[in-house]
């Protein structure tokens, strides 16, 4: 139920795209808190990014290869 309120909050706070809101469901609805990531990516501080940062930064650098692949290539 906490992680579900959590959820909840940070769906009204931080704007994100339809994608980016269901990958952040299915991982709540899988028992992790929002601020945990399945890829161990971490801020320059230290800290555990939260799902949704380590899922940008994830695609992003999928975009990146993808890209350089296609001009590459």
């Amino acid at each position: 139920m906490v992680l579900h309120d959590r959820l909840l909050e940070f769906e009204t706070l931080v704007p994100m795209t339809v994608s980016e809101r269901s990958a952040l469901r299915r991982w709540v609805k899988g028992g992790h808190d929002i601020n945990s990531n399945p890829w161990n990516f971490y801020d320059a501080d230290g800290w555990e990014m939260s799902y949704l940062e380590a899922f940008r930064m994830d695609l992003a650098e999928y975009e990146l290869k993808t890209l350089s692949y296609a001009v590459f290539f």
